[in-house]
């Protein structure tokens, strides 16, 4: 299990009270995460076959959970337990158990249907399953605004670049690397997104920034979706 990395999240909308059957990408799940001495708010955000912990009092602790590193995840009413195959390292210490409470029972459900659904795409993957996983890094944002800004998390897969805005919704987004015209890194703590619809953003980068390998790799896939366009 690899701790945050530039997770997947993006204009995820309340699907909460969607049916187990209906489950899909994007889908998006409020919740409580228990830790030692109390519990903390956040939105488990079900993208692929990753589950997605957004900390809403503190993103650095944040997670990003690859279905392939789970040994098991069971709901019991509103409660969730994510049963991991290695420990979990992260500011609330070391575990191999996730256990999240739902706000309702039905969220519950969509998670588990989400857990069942990956696992057969995880199964009927390649072997190169577990590296993309590990490519797939996080970083904690500001979000400039013509007036103003946002803070959240800036999220980049294999699959897409995301930004999930904390404290303003709506200006989350989720970009495939089709959509996006151009990518610019004046230095390790801007970072600029053209896409050919919609806005442009500007992040500032927060800790040690983006480092020119990070963002190579980010060009490559945005060139190499092209290609196969």
């Amino acid at each position: 299990m690899h701790r945050i990395a530039w997770v997947i999240a993006g204009s995820f909308l309340m699907a909460a009270a969607a049916p187990a059957q209906s489950v899909s990408p994007g889908s998006v799940v409020t919740v409580q995460r228990a830790v030692p001495f109390g519990t903390t708010p956040g939105r488990l955000l079900l993208v692929g076959v990753y589950l997605v912990f957004v900390d809403d009092q503190q993103p650095a602790s944040s997670l990003v959970v690859p279905r392939s590193d789970m040994e098991n995840l069971t709901a019991d009413g509103d409660s969730i337990t994510v049963q991991m195959r290695e420990p979990i390292r992260d500011q609330s210490g070391s575990s191999n158990r996730l256990i999240f409470r739902a706000a309702q029972v039905a969220d519950a459900s969509l998670v588990t249907a989400w857990y069942t659904r990956a696992g057969s795409q995880v199964s009927s993957a390649p072997s190169s399953a577990g590296t993309s996983a590990a490519e797939s890094e996080s970083y904690s944002v500001e979000h400039d605004h013509w007036k103003g800004s946002c803070k959240g998390r800036l999220i980049v897969t294999p699959a897409q670049l995301s930004f999930e805005s904390i404290d303003k919704v709506d200006h989350s987004r989720r970009w495939e690397y089709t959509a996006i015209k151009e990518i610019a890194l004046p230095n390790p703590y801007e970072l600029e997104v053209k896409p050919f619809t919609g806005g442009n953003y500007k992040f500032k980068l927060d800790g040690s920034g983006m480092t020119p390998a990070a963002f190579r790799l980010l060009v490559d896939r945005v060139t190499s979706a092209r290609s196969r366009k």
